[in-house]
């Protein structure tokens, strides 16, 4: 009897451990399912962050494609220009002997350097058309180095977390399933001892100590520093690799294009520095020429005295921009500006500096209005003079009614009015001092 007693007092212990352990065991497994509820509750958390990261990522993405857009029109317009200069010089090799005919033949240098002047200035505006091209390519917000290797880093990360959280969650199915076996190893107790109270001969074995009390606080601490690891990770950016590896190809891809648009400005500036180089030498060479050339005028013009073309240089100027000032002193007077010369002077002044650029660059004929007009005698005698020996390799057409100049000429063209209203153009030549009608239209 006392045997018994013990026994009922050993399996009452028992069922009070046994259900102290459920207990337990439930509460347990209460915290656990509160735990996965909570990382549960993170993951879907995490799953929305990452759909947020990858709506950020397609308004990037569209905003690279409309980078690449804008680029490719870039580059479109570059071929059009690279075409078009193509064909502007297969048009200039094809044309070239003739174009050096007709300037040869036709141009004279107050038209070559404005011709110059404008293929200068087309140049320059085309330069500044790509310069300013290459300025917006290089503004474009395009992914440097810094910005990679950030991305990995963030790819990284994102990876870590990932298998961090992974794990984190197999741990807590690995607590809830220990758990669970642990409740059950506990019922399975209670169950052999009920069995052995029912047969009364068996006894009922002590298989060892009570379970090990559980360090609910370490456990607690532990899933708090998980929680801040948790919340530390953020969002799991699944498209990471994807987007690394787009904006890598597309920064290669820019990064050519950037380089062969400089390439373009190189090369334009390099041309265009020669062409001002070019242009530079050619107008001082024929500008000294002309100097040269209206010194000798002016002296025939005006028996003497002499004459001096000087540059108005601007600083950091053009010097097809620059002006030109035309200073003369006529025999007996002292050094001055054209301005401050009589009226028959500066005609003469003038028409020495339109007889200088002749020679530099001469033409089939020349057309002169009224030239001599302000000519006293004597002036236009030196006029007529220096008229007559250059009309040997060239034909001038003069509108006059003066008499000397008249009398030089070889041909001469009178318009009469023989009735009202009805006027008539007569021509006449003039050789050994004698008139020979060439004839007479009537308009």
């Amino acid at each position: 009897e006392l045997q018994v007693r013990q026994q009922l007092d050993r399996v009452t212990t028992l069922s009070a451990q046994a259900e102290q352990l459920q207990d337990d065991a439930l509460a347990r497994e209460r915290a656990i399912a509160e735990r996965d509820v909570a990382l549960t509750d993170q993951l879907a958390e995490c799953q929305q962050q990452i759909h947020a990261a990858g709506m950020a990522l397609s308004d990037f993405v569209k905003r690279r494609q409309e980078t690449e857009l804008r680029a490719a029109l870039a580059r479109q317009r570059s071929d059009d220009f690279a075409r078009q200069l193509e064909r502007a010089q297969q048009v200039h090799r094809s044309h070239g002997d003739e174009l050096a005919q007709r300037r040869a033949a036709e141009e004279d240098l107050a038209v070559q350097p404005a011709l110059i002047n404008e293929e200068r200035r087309r140049w320059l505006d085309l330069s500044d058309a790509l310069t300013a091209e290459l300025a917006a390519l290089e503004s474009a917000e395009l992914p440097d180095d810094d910005a990679l290797a950030a991305l990995e880093t963030q790819l990284r990360e994102d990876e870590q977390r990932n298998v961090t959280l992974q794990v984190e969650l197999a741990h807590a199915d690995d607590a809830c399933a220990a758990a669970a076996a642990e409740r059950d190893a506990s019922q399975g107790e209670v169950d052999r001892c009920a069995a052995g109270l029912r047969e009364g001969d068996q006894p009922v074995e002590d298989e060892g100590d009570p379970a090990e009390e559980v360090d609910w606080q370490k456990t607690e601490r532990e899933v708090s520093r998980l929680q801040r690891r948790l919340d530390g990770m953020g969002a799991v950016n699944l498209l990471a690799p994807d987007e690394y590896t787009q904006v890598r190809d597309r920064c290669e891809s820019l990064g050519a294009q950037l380089a062969d648009l400089e390439q373009a400005a190189a090369q334009l500036t390099e041309l265009r520095q020669r062409l001002e180089e070019e242009i530079d030498s050619r107008f001082r060479t024929v500008f000294q020429s002309v100097a040269v050339n209206f010194q000798e005028f002016f002296g025939e013009l005006f028996e003497g005295g002499r004459a001096t073309l000087r540059l108005e240089s601007q600083p950091e100027g053009n010097p097809l921009d620059d002006g030109v000032e035309i200073l003369a002193q006529t025999p007996g007077k002292r050094l001055q500006p054209l301005t401050l010369l009589s009226g028959g002077e500066r005609a003469l002044t003038a028409l020495a500096f339109l007889f200088a650029l002749q020679a530099v660059n001469p033409s089939p004929f020349y057309v002169l209005d009224e030239v001599d007009a302000a000519l006293d005698d004597a002036n236009v005698v030196r006029f007529n003079r220096v008229l007559k020996r250059l009309a040997a390799d060239q034909q001038f057409l003069i509108v006059t009614h003066n008499h000397s100049t008249m009398a030089q000429a070889e041909v001469l063209y009178g318009v009469t009015l023989a009735e009202h209203g009805i006027s008539r153009i007569v021509s006449v030549r003039l050789q050994h001092d004698a008139l020979i009608p060439v004839g007479e239209r009537t308009a």
